[in-house]
């Protein structure tokens, strides 16, 4: 019996169908089956249209399956749509939307980063029932699906996380490789003008040997005759081994500090949940980690005897 002044839910059986989706589509990754399924099941589809594009493109492949496989992207779209729309619905139960009211929350959340992602996977497609569109543009928009990997590898997540942390480190990166392309290409202009005016004539026209130039590419095509030409060539491709690689070295060194981030707080958290470590202080939980090794055991072994 429902005490004096309560309110009972008019939908107690929608609220549970939304807080279990919102479990299967956001929370439980790998902690449930069915988040652990779904998400298998929807990295596979997303590669399998990437295929699926990539086919479409050889002649003979779509003259012969050219139906089914638009009948494939069909399939998708009508999947992706309804993801789409499950998460919008869904997501109320997000710790910081509970507070707002549902029209609000779901406005905020359709403009978060990956529903934008979502909305462009799907989006072309409705698009050309009123634009006129080329087919072979609107294929190209398939792609977009790609990108909605981000939302189910968590490789994937914590490299778009090194890229926004070191946003300011690859910018500074970026002016520097700018300024490097820009002197480069402008000497060989004043170089070279005279001796091939069609290779660079002007400065955008040798930014194309600088960029393969730094980049170490080295296509070949374009290639300075002249003396003070080649020596620059060569100062310029030193220079470049050293700037082109910086920026790699950037996320390669945040990349390996979120991983050990990462690490650390599943680790800690491990250790500290365990009721006989919970009243130890940071150190002493410290000191534990570092004596840590991860053992495989099969199903009802004994981990600890009295």
């Amino acid at each position: 019996m429902p005490q004096a002044g309560t309110v009972r839910d008019p939908h107690p059986a929608r609220k549970g169908l939304k807080a279990r989706l919102y479990h299967v589509l956001e929370a439980g990754k790998t902690s449930d089956r069915a988040s652990l399924i779904f998400d298998v099941s929807m990295t596979i589809l997303i590669i399998a249209n990437v295929v699926a594009f990539s086919l479409e493109t050889v002649p003979d492949i779509a003259a012969q399956y050219g139906d089914l496989l638009e009948a494939f992207n069909i399939a998708s779209v009508a999947v992706f749509t309804v993801e789409y729309l499950a998460r919008i619905w869904v997501c109320t139960e997000h710790g910081p939307y509970r507070r707002l009211n549902g029209l609000t929350a779901r406005a905020r959340f359709v403009r978060t980063p990956m529903m934008i992602v979502d909305l462009l996977a799907i989006a072309p497609f409705y698009l050309a029932f009123f634009v006129a569109i080329d087919l072979r543009v609107l294929r190209v928009f398939r792609l977009l699906r790609f990108f909605k990997l981000a939302r189910y590898s968590p490789a994937l997540s914590s490299l778009s996380r090194v890229l926004w942390q070191e946003r300011r480190a690859l910018g500074a990166a970026m002016i520097v490789m700018s300024g490097a392309l820009l002197v480069s290409s402008t000497l060989l202009y004043f170089i070279e003008r005279h001796e091939q005016p069609e290779a660079f004539g002007s400065v955008p026209a040798a930014m194309w040997w600088s960029m393969a130039t730094l980049t170490t590419v080295g296509y070949g095509d374009v290639v300075p005759v002249t003396a003070w030409g080649r020596l620059v060539g060569a100062l310029v491709m030193l220079f470049g081994l050293g700037m082109f690689a910086l920026p790699i070295g950037i996320i390669a060194t945040g990349f390996s500090q979120e991983i050990h981030r990462r690490e650390f707080a599943v680790t800690w958290g491990m250790v500290a949940r365990v009721p006989l470590f919970s009243e130890l202080e940071a150190e002493q939980i410290f000191a534990i980690m570092g004596r840590l090794e991860a053992v495989s055991l099969p199903r009802g072994s004994h981990i600890a005897h009295a």
